[in-house]
């Protein structure tokens, strides 16, 4: 697949979780001698440190505080190992649903390995804009497809065909799933508003829906596509941008995607708009102040 360079920062961070293991005590040995009582022990009192005149105790740092372990984020071996179990796992369901054989799955990968490590053209070798992006993903889904019916039967082919319908639907049914409870997160809403919401957010995600050729080539694809793949809510971002000019300027990419997540913003005002009342209006949009106000702050400083 044809690399993509999409201004954004990925950071997955797992946590490493030390044991502390110690072994059980010596078992006590009977004897006939009679033990002698204890002494006391009498501990020399700690020399007191004057605080200087108007400080406050301060803790040690979190580094330094006992059984302390820092998170470590999820690189190298350990996310390649996640990405092949992600792609066997997909494997073995297309053969489960298809019904390969040895020999289809075989020359599947290999037809899938080809496309990923295919040169980029050298006229496209600046950093794309959002349409060269969303050109580059068609024109990959296009070539995954027509390899695909070189491999499968007929009957295979229509199996797969119902496969990706199922995959867009539940795409469509879990996104609006999300959004409605983001909603019900803010606002008071009655069971008819609910009702209408759901279907106001299936309508519109129906009409925006991702085209069947991008649809095969992003993280949620049916194939196993291997690491460095595009999920479907950032090509959902890449549409709203795509007549954005491509720039190698990372300031002026970087106002892009703000200016792009404001868009988003006012979107979700207008499809709430003839369902809320205007007091639940004022709650939705009080909660979305303070998201603008925040997109503000990460706008970076002018030259």
């Amino acid at each position: 697949m044809k690399s993509v360079v999409l201004p954004s920062l990925l950071f997955g961070v797992g946590l490493v979780v030390g044991w502390l293991l110690k072994p059980g005590a010596e078992p006590v040995k009977e004897t006939a001698t009679v033990a002698k009582p204890a002494v006391p022990r009498v501990e020399a009192p700690a020399p007191e440190v004057e605080e200087p005149a108007g400080s406050d105790p301060v803790a040690p740092p979190i580094s330094e505080q006992q059984n302390f372990t820092p998170p470590v984020p999820m690189i190298g071996s350990q996310a390649e190992a996640n990405v092949k179990l992600r792609d066997e796992a997909k494997l073995k369901r297309l053969v489960e649903v298809l019904g390969l054989t040895e020999e289809q799955a075989a020359s599947l990968v290999e037809m899938i390995e080809k496309v990923r490590t295919a040169p980029e053209d050298a006229e496209n070798s600046g950093f794309p804009g959002p349409s060269e992006i969303l050109a580059s993903l068609k024109a990959t889904g296009e070539s995954l497809d027509a390899t695909l019916k070189a491999i499968l039967t007929p009957e295979q082919l229509v199996a797969f065909g119902e496969m990706r319908k199922r995959q867009e639907e539940n795409r469509v049914a879990s996104r609006t799933s999300r959004e409605l409870a983001e909603i019900q997160d803010m606002v008071d809403l009655t069971e008819e508003q609910r009702g209408l919401l759901r279907e106001r957010l299936t309508e519109e995600l129906v009409e925006s829906a991702i085209s069947a050729e991008v649809a095969l080539v992003l993280e949620s694809s049916p194939l196993p596509l291997g690491a460095g793949t595009m999920n479907a809510q950032a090509v959902e971002s890449l549409v709203l941008m795509k007549d954005a000019p491509a720039s190698d300027d990372p300031r002026i990419a970087h106002l892009e995607l703000i200016e792009n997540q404001r868009r988003e913003l006012d979107q979700k005002v207008e499809r709430l708009k003839g369902i809320l009342t205007p007091a639940q209006m004022l709650r939705y949009e009080a909660e979305l102040a303070n998201q603008r106000f925040i997109l503000d702050q990460m706008a970076p400083p002018s030259p």
